[in-house]
């Protein structure tokens, strides 16, 4: 006799896309399916997933002629959807998007409890994927925003990474109960390298070059531009300095950095340790995150960081103890703090220790599984 709850988990970000929500899924998963029997709506996004065993997994097809940003949105799919919601104990969504909302709605009208989980500020981030000369932007911002509180305000819990976050919703209205559970990373996985020269000669880049790295969507939000142009700056005095970008995105800014030709660009991997392990430096240039799961990772590698002073990564990085931070499109002074690492690389590595030691001690994995099960489980 089945005695598992029936969970239906509604994203509009889900491999094989990479981004920070499909990596917490991917990771979640599996921790879920000793209590639940699991139903993922999700986009069909172009690409290889190979579906786990005892998940099952509905497609929504993409409009493809509607992008944001790098973003492409799923079709509304109630007839698609209606029986598996109706069918379900308990509605728990990632995202806001088309996805989500129908699942909600459904959920709504069969009087089925639904939990949320905020990963990111959803209307400033679609105001920041227009880009600031798009002429929708406010229009789009504005409309967004009064879609994500109606949504999240009805439902049975809202789960946050970050006190920043409650309070940030809580200003704008919402007055659902809302749980604090902070995102981790698994500190088995995210090692330091044995050896940064042979992490280098892995990934097919010269052992002698200093690499700057970014792993991440290439999004008009991650302003990667600001990276580039210090790259530059900082290329003046190494000469045979590295730029890594690990990930995929907008075609414009791809370009962009594609034009100079020491620009390692490899696009969306699976597994991205081995490139963390290879970088003497992580550089998150980004105008908006809340948690920053990549920062966190590549501070588990030990890998010193630079980043804006954005979501939790100010409360978690301390100037020269464990990472560096860096004024919001301030090129100047990230080749500065970039050049530093370079030219102190005793105090870098004790700075990148010190990062790991602070994921292990408050952001690890565990803690995040055992939080979120638990929550769950309530409903």
């Amino acid at each position: 006799m089945n005695l598992k709850k029936r969970l239906i988990i509604a994203t509009d970000c889900f491999l094989p896309r990479w981004d920070g929500i499909a990596r917490f899924l991917e990771d979640i998963l599996p921790s879920l399916e000793k209590d639940f029997d699991i139903t993922l709506i999700a986009p069909d996004f172009e690409g290889f997933y190979e579906e786990k065993e005892h998940i099952k997994i509905i497609r929504i097809p993409l409009i493809k002629s509607v992008k944001v940003g790098d973003f492409s949105i799923a079709k509304i799919a109630n007839s698609q959807i209606e029986q598996h919601i109706k069918d379900c104990d308990l509605l728990w969504t990632q995202t806001t998007g088309t996805i989500a909302s129908s699942a909600v709605n459904l959920a709504k009208k069969h009087k089925k409890k639904y939990l949320a989980y905020v990963h990111s500020i959803d209307w400033l981030l679609v105001k920041r994927a227009l880009g600031k000369r798009h002429i929708l932007k406010h229009l789009a911002g504005n409309y967004a925003k009064k879609h994500v509180i109606k949504m999240l305000s009805g439902a049975n819990l809202v789960m946050v990474p970050s006190l920043e976050v409650q309070e940030i919703l809580r200003w704008h209205g919402i007055q659902t109960r809302i749980s604090v559970i902070p995102l981790g990373i698994d500190t088995t996985r995210f090692v330091p390298a044995i050896s940064k020269r042979e992490a280098k000669k892995t990934i097919g880049i010269d052992m002698t070059s200093p690499v700057v790295g970014y792993v991440g969507r290439i999004g008009r939000e991650k302003d990667l531009l600001t990276l580039f142009e210090a790259y530059k700056r900082l290329k003046q005095d190494f000469a045979n300095l590295t730029l890594l970008i690990v990930g995929d995105g907008v075609t414009e800014i791809k370009k962009e950095l594609a034009s100079d030709d020491t620009v390692h660009m490899i696009g969306s991997q699976n597994n991205v340790v081995p490139y963390l392990q290879a970088m003497d430096m992580h550089v998150l240039p980004s105008l908006l995150e809340t948690t920053s799961l990549v920062t966190l990772e590549a501070m588990s590698c030990e890998v010193p960081i630079i980043s804006t002073p954005v979501g939790l990564v100010k409360e978690y990085i301390s100037e020269k103890q464990n990472g560096l931070l860096f004024p919001q499109k301030n090129e100047l002074v990230l080749s500065l703090k970039m050049k530093w690492i370079l030219e102190h690389p005793t105090r870098a590595k004790e700075m990148a220790k010190n990062g790991r030691d602070t994921v292990i001690l408050d952001h690890e994995w565990s803690q995040t599984v055992d939080k979120i099960v638990s929550t769950l489980l309530k409903f």
